[in-house]
C-alpha cells in the first residue's frame, strides 16, 4: 500500500484523520479505520510497514473496537486537521457577513475583514487576542496558537471546573461535570489570572523590589550613586 501523499492524510481511507490513533509502530490510522482493518483481517498488520498492531496471540481476545480505543489519540494531528478545516472554509467575514476576511483570530477561530478585525482588537473581551493575516497562517501554526480542543468531543475549551482543575468544553460541561460545583467560564478564569498577576508585580513595585531579581532599586539607585562619587573623586586626583 502506497504512503499517503498529505500527512493529514489517512493511508486506509484517504481522507483527513478522523480520531488519529497511534499504532504500536508510530504510523497512524483513524479510529474507525483501525476497526475496518482489523475486522477484514484480524492477523493483519499496520497498512504501512507491516508491524503488528496487537500482540501475537492477543487477537482472539481483543475485539478491533476495543484495540483502537485502547490505543492511544495523536491530539496534535488532531488539532492540526481541524485547523486545516477551518482554514479551508469560505474566506468570508464570520462578523458582518459581507466583506472578504483577510484575518483569522487564533483564539476564536473566526475570520473577518480589516475592519471588523480592528473592532476585534478594540473590544474589552477580545483585545488580547491574536488576530493575523490569512496569508501567513497554516494549519501547524493556527493549532500550536489556537485554544484548546476537546479530545473526546472536538469543540473548543470555553468552561474551566474548579472542582477537577481542568479545562471543559461545553458538552463536557454538559454530560460529565454537571454535579460540579464550581464551573465558570474560561474567558473569565483567564481575566482574573491575568489581574492577579497584574496586582502582584504592583505590590512588588511598591516595597521596592525588581520582580526579575527581587533586588531593591532603591538599593541599586544608591550603589550607583556610590560609585557615582567614587568616580568623581577619582577623576579629581592627580595621576601618579
Amino acid at each position: 500500500m502506497a504512503e499517503a501523499s498529505d500527512e493529514k492524510e489517512c493511508i486506509v481511507c484517504t481522507n483527513h484523520f478522523t480520531t488519529p490513533k497511534i499504532l504500536p509502530c508510530g504510523h497512524l490510522l483513524c479510529r474507525q479505520c483501525v476497526i475496518s482493518w482489523m475486522d477484514s483481517n484480524p492477523d493483519a498488520g499496520c497498512p504501512l510497514c507491516r508491524c503488528p498492531i496487537v500482540e501475537p496471540g492477543h487477537h482472539a481476545h481483543r475485539k478491533p473496537v476495543n484495540v483502537a480505543d485502547a490505543l492511544p489519540t495523536d491530539l496534535v494531528m488532531e488539532a492540526v486537521v481541524q485547523s486545516a478545516g477551518v482554514l479551508a472554509q469560505d474566506p468570508n467575514c464570520r462578523a458582518c457577513e459581507e466583506g472578504k476576511a483577510d484575518f483569522i483570530c487564533l483564539q476564536c477561530l473566526d475570520m473577518m475583514c480589516i475592519s471588523c478585525a480592528r473592532i476585534h482588537k478594540r473590544m474589552s473581551m477580545t483585545r488580547g487576542h491574536d488576530v493575523e493575516s490569512l496569508s501567513t497562517v497554516t494549519a501547524e501554526s493556527l493549532a500550536a496558537r489556537g485554544p484548546g480542543m476537546c479530545a473526546d468531543h472536538g469543540e473548543k475549551h470555553s468552561f474551566f471546573c474548579h472542582d477537577h482543575g481542568l479545562a471543559l468544553c461545553a458538552s463536557c460541561r454538559d454530560l460529565q461535570h454537571k454535579p460540579c460545583r464550581a464551573v465558570s467560564k474560561l474567558d473569565e478564569e483567564m481575566t482574573s489570572a491575568k489581574k492577579s498577576l497584574e496586582d502582584l508585580i504592583v505590590q512588588l513595585q511598591k516595597r521596592g523590589a525588581d520582580p526579575g531579581t527581587g533586588h531593591s532599586s532603591s538599593g541599586r539607585s544608591s550603589g550607583r550613586r556610590g560609585h557615582q562619587r567614587a568616580g568623581r573623586h577619582g577623576a579629581d586626583r592627580p595621576s601618579m
